[in-house]
């Protein structure tokens, strides 16, 4: 399959930087002409700090990509289509209109939605970036603002929601007057996916706490949407039933893998895994899904993959047949540390076309949203 990803020919580096309930990420990225990737100068530090962003000065004419973890931001794509009328103001105003229509009615209709999924009062989910993405005319793909030549202009209106802390706590950033590409780590993960094959894609992340089915499907309202996964992990159940740390029990997992438990121990571990398989069966066949499901997370599986259960094919997230889709050099190790960093990245690549149109479609979306 052809990848519509094309890099400049020049040296380009760019600073991903994420945001989770946990940590702030961040790695500046460099491709070269010859599609040699890296990652370099690295940074991390708790929450709980605060962030600092006095170092983005150093970093004038470098663009930024912002992407916040699944439990802290709340997506809404919303489909846009204008007749056209081969009047440039026209059309214009037509197709303004159009976006100022749908993010007016977003922030009516889909705040309280953003609120219950983010758990806060419906005042405190704030929408914190509105883009124009996937523009087509008259069925054929276009890169930023297009010239208007055609009789339809279709695409994707994403609507992104935040806490009202978060959205404090990023005020410097977002008023940087940076080139800024903002999104969602499992929207960023599913774009890729669509860039590669075929939708609808359901993909699963199952971390620690939290599993949740995450589905992008053009046929279907809502396009983007997220679906509770009732199961039970080996680590959380043995966390449960020995009461220990998550270190430990993953400890223990690891030495079971190993044959470093004694008889008894292992037996007591076989049948914790048969139950938790149980139940990841159990929340496959009542999510109904058909065909397959990619994985991402950190949590521990009670089966390797891939792995089939009545018509459902759980398979990982492929980042090393995108990867060579796309032609890179170099070897990047898929970490979902490094897979948070670098699907956010390949996502801004996709969306931003023609870097001046990219910028000058952006700022207007952002005006209108304001």
């Amino acid at each position: 399959m052809t990848s519509k990803f094309s890099v400049v020919p020049t040296r380009e580096t760019s600073l991903v930087w994420t945001v989770t309930p946990s940590h702030v990420r961040a790695a500046l990225i460099e491709v070269d002409s010859g599609k040699a990737l890296r990652m370099i100068r690295r940074y991390e530090r708790p929450r709980g700090e605060k962030m600092v962003w006095e170092f983005l000065d150093n970093l004038r004419h470098i663009p930024v990509i912002l992407s916040l973890d699944s439990a802290l931001a709340y997506t809404a794509i919303v489909p846009l289509a204008v007749r056209l009328q081969n009047d440039a103001r026209k059309d214009r105003l037509e197709f303004q209109g159009a976006v100022r229509e749908i993010v007016n009615r977003g922030n009516l209709e889909t705040r309280p939605l953003a609120a219950k999924a983010l758990g806060v009062e419906d005042l405190d989910a704030v929408l914190f970036d509105a883009r124009v993405m996937n523009l087509k005319m008259d069925g054929v793909d276009i890169a930023g603002w297009p010239q208007l030549a055609g009789k339809k202009l279709t695409g994707t209106v994403h609507l992104m929601f935040t806490t009202r802390d978060l959205f404090e706590e990023l005020h410097t950033l977002r008023h940087s007057r940076k080139e800024l590409f903002i999104t969602e780590d499992s929207k960023a993960a599913m774009a890729v996916l669509a860039h590669e094959g075929k939708p609808p894609f359901r993909m699963l992340y199952a971390d620690p706490g939290r599993s949740e089915f995450v589905v992008l499907d053009p046929h279907h309202n809502p396009i983007f949407r997220k679906v509770p996964f009732a199961w039970s992990s080996p680590l959380s159940m043995l966390r449960e039933e020995w009461k220990v740390s998550e270190p430990v029990a993953r400890a223990i997992l690891t030495d079971a893998e190993h044959g470093g438990l004694s008889a008894a121990a292992a037996r007591l571990l076989d049948k914790m895994r048969e139950q938790s398989r149980e139940s990841f069966d159990r929340a496959l066949q009542k999510s109904k899904f058909r065909g397959p499901v990619y994985l991402r997370g950190t949590d521990v599986l009670p089966f390797r993959l891939p792995y089939t259960h009545e018509g459902t094919e759980v398979r990982p997230y492929p980042f090393e047949e995108i990867w060579s889709t796309l032609g890179f050099e170099g070897v990047i190790d898929p970490s979902p540390e490094n897979l948070a960093l670098l699907l956010p990245h390949f996502e801004y690549y996709y969306h931003r076309g023609d870097p001046a149109h990219h910028r000058a479609l952006t700022r207007q979306i952002h005006w209108i949203a304001t």
